[in-house]
């Protein structure tokens, strides 16, 4: 190992990313959020771009602050879908170093990544706590079709590792929590899960002028604006959005575009849909965007837009709120915290693009709204 001396970390934060930008997605935010708490009173276990940093402890300069790091494989950036799952990938490549990163002697654990905590029930650490990033089954939800199949197995597996963590969280709200407890058939019916809020950094997420974000990232000033942000994929409900809004173009005003502030393996049927509905020149994907620019979309819209069949407690959401803007939603776990019916926005709890789109409309005119939502983001 180096010659940096460290003081020996508090606990292991192990996680399914590299901790600086990749993959990006909830669970990278939140190790961000992580890092910028704790520091170095953790040390490290992901992904690599180094295979000097695999399979051995190391010391990492992450953003200024050395960290001791234990790569379990090396990642290469992409947004291509893999050929295996990179929750079965992942699970090996844990399992095969476990041994060696439990050398470090720190007993205390966290992972959000539930196919960790599956490893984690063992005599190597004796104070663990999971986070879950939702509390949905992700692999019933997953876009590997055969995986699926496997869902209810890997679910009860998960529980019963589970049942022997010493504390459990979960971003989510207490309704979604307790359905989670009814479908872990008792195995955590007498587990505290205590409700975790996803958080947001309001140095990079506040309210900026509309006009000028919109100059800057060469937007039409005059025109309706809604934003989308996150995967592009089908859980996140792209069509569903893109049918609301074509009906608001339809019904109420054809000034206005929806913008897809991110990237992901249903990038060419979004285009390829709005193409056959013959709106493509209203519809603007960017592709991946650092945090300081999805900042300048949410302020730039009129109206952020969340069509999710799943979340956690949306981190997306919560950002949105950060920068002010007027929220219409899905049902998904913590938007009835979030959004204040006919004040902030609209939960909308029919799949149904004509009242969506309708809701759209009328918030638009919601007096005051930028300023609660804004007010509400204070708590997270």
């Amino acid at each position: 190992m180096d010659n940096i001396k460290l003081n020996k970390p508090e606990f292991l934060y192990i996680e399914a990313c590299n901790f600086i930008d990749y993959p990006k997605g909830g669970t990278l935010s939140f190790a961000l959020q992580l890092l910028k708490v704790f520091g170095n009173k953790m040390a490290l276990v992901g992904y690599t771009d180094n295979k000097e940093e695999c399979g051995k402890w190391t010391i990492k300069n992450i953003n200024g602050v050395n960290y001791y790091f234990f790569g379990i494989s090396v990642k290469k950036k992409t947004t291509k879908k893999p050929i295996i799952p990179a929750r079965i990938t992942s699970f090996f490549e844990l399992k095969k170093n476990l041994k060696r990163i439990a050398s470090i002697s720190v007993n205390k654990v966290f992972t959000q990544t539930p196919q960790f905590a599956l490893l984690l029930n063992n005599s190597y650490f004796t104070n663990k706590c999971f986070c879950f990033a939702g509390t949905t089954n992700s692999v019933e939800i997953s876009r590997y079709r055969y995986l699926r199949f496997l869902s209810k197995i890997y679910e009860k597996k998960l529980f019963k590792a589970l049942s022997t963590f010493q504390v459990i969280l979960a971003a989510a709200d207490q309704e979604a929590i307790q359905a989670l407890k009814v479908r872990s058939n008792k195995i955590l019916q007498n587990k505290e899960i205590i409700s975790f809020p996803t958080r947001f950094d309001d140095k990079i997420f506040f309210p900026q002028n509309k006009i000028d974000c919109r100059k800057k990232l060469g937007l039409d000033v005059n025109k309706k604006i809604f934003v989308v942000s996150g995967r592009l994929s089908w859980v996140k409900g792209w069509k569903f959005l893109i049918e609301s809004f074509n009906n608001f173009l339809y019904k109420f005003d054809e000034n206005a575009i929806l913008i897809f502030v991110g990237d992901g393996e249903d990038k060419k049927k979004i285009e390829s849909y709005a193409k056959e509905l013959n709106i493509n020149d209203k519809i603007i994907i960017t592709g991946m965007k650092a945090p300081e620019e999805v900042s300048l979309y949410l302020n730039a819209c009129d109206i952020y837009l969340c069509g999710s069949y799943y979340e956690g407690w949306s981190t997306a959401m919560t950002e949105a709120l950060g920068c002010g803007c007027p929220i219409v939603s899905t049902n998904v776990s913590g938007a009835k915290d979030m959004i204040l019916e006919n004040q902030n926005g609209f939960i909308v709890f029919e799949r149904d693009p004509i009242i969506f789109s309708s809701k759209m409309y009328n918030t638009l005119y919601l007096k005051n709204a930028s300023n609660l939502s804004y007010n509400i983001s204070k708590k997270y």
